[in-house]
């Protein structure tokens, strides 16, 4: 966290994004802020660990995977994520504590303690970084411990893209904001190339980085162009998908083709002060909608 000497001035109302879990249609959103998704993609899950003899960390671990999947579809009819995906980390803190050396418990608890934060952050809550950090953390020792399982890079992606969208703020480039992200996806499609999940991942992955880039003001590169790549090899793999992705598909070939530098969004503008932001945001016709003081990094 810098000192609290840079102010935010952003048009940008995190209070108010909608979110839309992964495993839904990714809705055009020319004028809205990013979407977070609300839970990792179906390729984070922690699924079936390789066969291991059954022991103390089985249960559960199978109780906790049970528990995120029922809080999963209660957030999907609108209903509460929390109490369920607090009980499931629990679940997996005792699987965990049983077999440390569990990939599957170590996952496991990194997916449901990313999920949870994710399903924050549609009403406004980026304050979760340090429980997203402690996430990477669980999926980076299942990789240590199983290196070769792909859906454990994706779990991990997604937990380091919610991270970098928490750190939204950070003064840095968005391509080296969302780099980690985007380096895990790609390991995970390097171990399974024919995994359609996957690719879709990538895909919408790129199109939230896409976005944000286009609020920071940063150069948008061919984020768009490559998530268009990523939505058709998604169709190609799993023709049964495409239906679901082709709202996002279409968004991304619009922007990939210029439409986006004509979108009336907003961008952000930096300042020392309040004064002075608001001052340039009326010379820049960039709205307000609320001031942040304190950079955050």
């Amino acid at each position: 966290m810098r000192p609290a000497l840079i102010g935010i001035v952003t048009a940008l109302s995190l209070a108010a994004c909608s979110s839309r879990p992964a495993t839904h249609d990714p809705a055009p959103a020319p004028a809205a802020a990013p979407e977070p998704a609300r839970t990792p993609p179906p390729t984070a899950q922690p699924v079936k660990a390789p066969a291991q003899p059954p022991g103390d960390a089985e249960t559960p671990r199978l109780r906790g995977l049970a528990r995120l999947e029922a809080a999963r579809q209660a957030a999907d009819k609108g209903g509460d994520f929390e109490a369920l995906g607090k009980a499931a980390i629990q679940d997996f803190d005792e699987a965990v504590k049983a077999d440390p050396r569990s990939a599957g418990a170590r996952a496991g608890r990194g997916e449901a303690r990313a999920a949870l934060i994710a399903s924050r952050m549609p009403g406004g809550d980026f304050t979760g970084r340090g429980d997203l950090e402690t996430a990477i953390a669980d999926y980076t020792e299942a990789i240590r411990l199983e290196p070769d399982r792909a859906a454990y890079y994706a779990g991990r992606a997604f937990a380091r893209q919610k991270l970098a969208v928490a750190r939204f703020f950070a003064r840095i480039a968005v391509g080296e904001l969302f780099g980690a992200a985007m380096k895990d996806i790609d390991e995970a499609i390097k171990r399974e190339s024919s995994n359609a999940l996957y690719h879709r991942q990538k895909a919408e992955a790129m199109y939230e980085v896409g976005v944000y880039a286009l609020y920071r003001g940063d150069p948008p590169l061919d984020w768009y162009a490559g998530a268009v790549k990523e939505f058709e090899e998604t169709a190609r793999l799993e023709p049964a998908l495409a239906p679901i992705i082709e709202a996002g598909l279409k968004t991304c070939r619009d922007r990939a083709g210029g439409a986006a530098a004509t979108t009336p969004e907003p961008g952000i503008v930096w300042a020392k002060t309040f004064e002075l932001g608001q001052r340039e945001a009326q010379i820049r016709r960039v709205p307000i909608c609320f001031y942040v003081s304190g950079g955050a990094g």
